[in-house]
């Protein structure tokens, strides 16, 4: 009888595609757009952001936890705001809006 070794798979980083799927999940999130489009103008701090969007604190958190992992959104000492990838994102999200009224206008 003879044993073979079991070999892992080589550890790989994540790929683009991975990263783009998970920015995607989280922006398809109740009220993920809405953060975003409120740290917009300039940043904000968690009871300003709460208060504009009317998520609660539980809700908010979690999207603002998940944002940051992602560096979408970065906290600057008490304030949140968007990084580069945020302000990307806004405007593929401005683009979705668009494509949305683009559909509801050709029915």
């Amino acid at each position: 009888m003879q044993l073979g070794l079991i070999l892992e798979p080589p550890k790989t980083e994540i790929t683009e595609l991975d990263e783009i799927q998970k920015i995607l999940k989280a922006i398809s999130k109740n009220g993920v757009s809405k953060i975003l489009f409120c740290l917009e103008k300039s940043p904000k701090r968690f009871s300003q952001i709460m208060f504009e969007t009317r998520l609660n604190p539980g809700v908010l958190g979690r999207h603002l936890k998940s944002l940051t992992e992602l560096k979408v959104v970065r906290k600057n000492g008490e304030c949140y705001c968007l990084t580069e990838v945020g302000v990307s994102v806004l405007d593929i999200l401005r683009r979705f809006r668009k494509l949305a009224e683009i559909m509801r206008e050709g029915n």
